[in-house]
Order: C-alpha cells, then sequence, then structure tokens
C-alpha cells in the first residue's frame, strides 16, 4: 500500500514539474499556479470527469486527497477551470 502511495506522489509531481514549466498567460495575481491546475484536470479527468463544473467538485471533494501533493487553500471554481479549457 506504501508503495502505490509513493509511486503516485511521484507521478503528480513530475507531472507538476513537467507542467510548472508552461508558461502561465493569466494574470500575475492567479490564485492558483497553472501547473496545479493541469494535474487537478488530468486527475478528474481519469475518474470520469468530462467538464469544468466537475474538475471544480472533483478538486473540492478529493481536497484532502490532492492537498497532500498540491498546495491549496480554496478548490478552483468551475469558471477557474473554464477558462483554460
Amino acid at each position: 500500500m506504501g508503495r502505490q502511495s509513493n509511486e503516485g506522489a511521484t507521478a503528480i509531481s513530475t507531472l507538476e514539474s513537467y507542467f510548472g514549466a508552461v508558461p502561465d498567460p493569466r494574470a500575475a495575481n492567479a490564485t492558483h499556479r497553472l501547473g496545479d491546475l493541469i494535474v487537478m484536470m488530468i486527475a478528474a479527468s481519469l475518474c470520469g470527469a468530462t467538464n469544468a463544473t466537475e474538475f471544480s467538485l472533483f478538486a473540492q471533494e478529493r481536497k484532502q486527497a490532492l492537498s497532500r501533493l498540491i498546495d491549496y487553500e480554496e478548490a478552483p471554481s468551475h469558471d477557474t477551470f473554464s477558462r483554460l479549457l
């Protein structure tokens, strides 16, 4: 069980560092980092989410698990995800 958890954390960390290098065209005062949002969208998609509302709901419902890997106070809104799509 511990091995799977470490592998998952490593995979998320790798995705986050990869997408963290993507230039962020949003305003400098954006609340959530672009790389974090992309990782959330990938994780949500793998769990069956197909739109911005479902991405936001996923980030809210899985906050405890995701917050071990991604630092966020409030889950991104569906509007935040919509702007990225």
